[in-house]
């Protein structure tokens, strides 16, 4: 990130960049403070730890049959190969789970300094608030400190929104190249594909709209017209621009073109379509309460309503910029009531917006008119003033302070560093490399194969993934979990599952006792978490 100071001037507190320093510090400190457990919230940490692991030892994973009842067995594609790139140099140095929490708190608290930075960078005024309110984005903030990727690709995000909104007329070799490595990074490109167009289609018609002539006859000119001016010469290098990277990225790709159809199921099937309705996917993919979205959010949905109306009371002086982002935050609004994953994009888009938007309002004549009626109304209703004053400062700590408290408690529970580690050993060494385990809850896979890489599984990553491979043994799989298939058990799973052994949670009792009177499996370890039962059939 530049940092405008003259080149004669080697005090730069006058532009104020070292507000950058002090805020990633301050920032980096918070998360670690939120991240010092030996825990990670999100099993699928443990998934890119493996991955990442396996790189550093046999470079790119092309094959993955650890999962040979899932789509994944003829279809893998590591949709997030960048970022496991990118670890790779770390976990040559530390413990793989030990750089994963590392690099999500680093990564993290550089989402914050670019949100900060592409504020700066347009000259937003007041712009250190924002990324006070978005440090105070309870969803928000546990979404980042995730080991994983929505921190990165935010990052990713704000650079390809900044190239975008710096647009030239000549060929940008900067959005070309973020679209290309974007998709490398993350399987969730078509997001930034999706703002891409969102900005070429409101370039091309606030053009429209500002050269249109009022001799216009018949609605099929005005569509005519609009075509006209979206496909100009300017507004398709534009468009070439933004998709020629994106069809570069799928092409010249390690994965190619077995990513075409990975992709189809990932984006389309599982992150669109989504058959949360049907079997039980990953907490992510459900959607918010809209009370409980606005209220761990309060402060961000407060300040999008003030923006709206500032929006609407002056649409004259909206720009491109103003215009793509009010879309865009309506889009990711209702992608966020549909699922919970879009918080990491809503939260800081709906901010950024916001910004925009009061800052192309602010002038000296209104700061001062709005600082005389403030002053007036203190004034002439002091009470009144006061009562809201100690309402709102009581009200920052409740808000504040249920974000710090829930956010270390959310961030500290779910699976430990040494979760599964007994038994996974215990099968490492006690078994045939290629030996399938039934296991009894697909959240929990991803710490096996971090710990076992020698067994293969059943169900894994999302549960999708097994349920289009084959319905009937998905739902056969489902119930004998669930402890609705009784009798002849093991018999089932070995010729269904082609599995040697079971494993079960100590808690899953009704599957536990259905195994436990089938005389075909017969117990071979035991621990505090798990049984694992052999199959002798």
């Amino acid at each position: 990130m530049r940092l405008d100071c003259k080149p004669k001037n080697s005090n730069c507190l006058k532009n104020k960049s070292y507000i950058y320093f002090i805020l990633f510090f301050v920032v980096l400190s918070y998360f670690l403070w939120l991240n010092s457990t030996a825990v990670f919230p999100d099993p699928d940490s443990f998934y890119h730890a493996a991955i990442v692991e396996l790189m550093s030892n046999s470079g790119v994973i092309k094959d993955f049959d650890w999962l040979p009842l899932t789509t994944l067995n003829e279809v893998y594609v590591d949709h997030h190969f960048l970022y496991h790139l990118i670890l790779v140099p770390l976990v040559l140095f530390l413990n793989p789970l030990v750089a994963m929490k590392l690099s999500g708190v680093i990564f993290a608290s550089l989402a914050i300094i670019f949100f900060y930075w592409f504020l700066r960078r347009h000259k937003i005024r007041y712009s250190l608030i924002y990324p006070l309110i978005l440090i105070c984005s309870h969803q928000f903030i546990f979404r980042m400190n995730l080991a994983k990727i929505p921190s990165l690709s935010l990052i990713f995000l704000l650079i390809f929104l900044y190239c975008l909104f710096r647009r030239e007329d000549k060929w940008s070799w900067r959005i070309f190249m973020i679209c290309f490595f974007y998709v490398w990074l993350y399987g969730g490109w078509v997001i930034m594909a999706g703002i891409g167009l969102i900005y070429w289609f409101i370039s091309g018609i606030y053009a429209w709209y500002n050269k249109k002539e009022g001799n216009i006859l018949a609605v099929r000119y005005y569509i005519l017209d609009i075509a006209r001016v979206l496909f100009s010469r300017l507004n398709i290098k534009l468009l070439l621009n933004i998709m020629s990277g994106f069809i570069f990225g799928l092409v010249i790709n390690p994965y190619f073109p077995k990513n075409l159809l990975f992709y189809w199921q990932q984006t389309i099937k599982i992150g669109l379509i989504n058959y949360r309705e049907i079997i039980s996917v990953g907490g992510e993919w459900y959607g918010f309460n809209i009370v409980d979205l606005i209220g761990t959010d309060v402060f961000v949905f407060i300040l999008l309503v003030v923006s709206i109306g500032f929006f609407f009371l002056n649409l004259k002086k909206q720009n491109v910029k103003n215009w793509t982002l009010f879309f865009v935050v309506i889009i990711f609004f209702f992608l966020t009531v549909k699922s919970k994953r879009n918080i990491e994009y809503f939260v800081p888009l709906s901010l950024i917006f916001s910004a925009f938007t009061i800052d192309s309002i602010l002038d000296k004549n209104k700061m001062i008119r709005c600082k005389n009626w403030i002053k007036d109304f203190v004034d002439k209703k002091k009470f009144l003033a006061v009562l809201l004053a100690i309402l709102t400062i009581l009200q920052i700590p409740i808000i504040v302070g249920f974000n710090y408290v829930g956010l270390k408690r959310a961030l500290g529970q779910g699976y430990n560093f040494n979760q599964f580690y007994g038994v996974a050993q215990w099968l490492a060494d006690n078994t045939i490399q290629g030996d399938i385990v039934f296991h009894d809850d697909w959240s929990y896979w991803s710490v096996l194969f971090y710990r076992n890489k020698s067994n293969r599984y059943i169900i894994g990553l999302d549960p999708t993934f097994m349920y289009l491979q084959d319905h009937n043994k998905y739902w056969l799989w489902h119930d004998i979990t669930l402890g609705k298939v009784s009798g002849d058990v093991c018999k089932k799973i070995k010729d269904e599952f082609g599995a040697a052994y079971v494993l079960v949670r100590k808690e899953n009792k009704i599957m536990v006792d259905n195994i436990e009177k089938d005389k075909a499996c017969v117990k071979v370890y035991s621990d505090n978490e798990v049984d694992v039962y052999a199959i002798n059939v």
